[in-house]
């Protein structure tokens, strides 16, 4: 569980706290990096928060944005190439 999870509201510009966000870790055994002197080659984590407005908002705004982010990310693969 990440606590106290401090951000900028890039629309109001005003700092804000995200409580607590539960998160459940899973590693694909494709990912694994069984040599620790290697781990630093994977990435750990990717996050992505989003304030949204309203549904529609999400819909037409932050959902294609996030679609093109997750893309973007298996893109670059586990090597970061």
């Amino acid at each position: 569980t990440l606590q106290s999870i401090r951000y900028k509201n890039l629309r109001t510009n005003s700092i804000e706290t995200i409580e607590e966000i539960r998160i459940q870790p899973v590693m694909s055994i494709t990912d694994f990096i069984s040599d620790p002197a290697d781990w630093h080659q994977g990435a750990l984590c990717h996050i992505y928060i989003a304030a949204c407005a309203s549904l529609d908002h999400y819909k037409s705004k932050v959902k294609p944005a996030l679609k093109a982010f997750v893309s973007q990310v298996d893109g670059a693969g586990s090597g970061n190439k």
